[in-house]
């Protein structure tokens, strides 16, 4: 159970940090091309640093 909620929250973190990407790649006129890659980045990032499960 904790751990279903524990994968719940941290796709929901994960949802809300690529909306930020995406804002700001709207904001500095990114193409989805970066914007993917920013996204990918972040993603590695996390990982690497362990805060996925």
């Amino acid at each position: 159970m904790i751990l279903v909620l524990f994968n719940q929250l941290g796709g929901k973190a994960i949802a809300l940090h690529s909306q930020v990407i995406t804002e700001f790649c709207k904001t500095i006129g990114a193409d989805n091309k970066q914007r993917q890659g920013l996204i990918k980045l972040a993603k590695k990032n996390v990982e690497r640093l362990g805060f996925l499960a």
